[in-house]
């Protein structure tokens, strides 16, 4: 079985283990990446989201506390 390259948001959340609402807060608010559009569908790249959780695509402190 191959890894998907992108997710929903519910799986998205549940990756960096959070409910979708605060996922999407996060994302609103630009803490976390945008999702990219396939047809009509909207996913979060799954490469995005292991290099947020390795640290290798933080943003500098803004002042943004999660």
């Amino acid at each position: 079985m191959t890894s998907p390259l992108a997710v929903k948001a519910q799986t998205a959340a549940a990756m960096l283990d959070m409910p979708p609402k605060d996922f999407m807060r996060l994302v609103e608010c630009g803490a976390l990446p945008p999702p990219v559009r396939i047809g009509k569908f909207e996913r979060w790249r799954v490469e995005q989201l292991n290099a947020i959780i390795r640290g290798d695509a933080a943003k500098p402190d803004e002042g943004f506390e999660l």
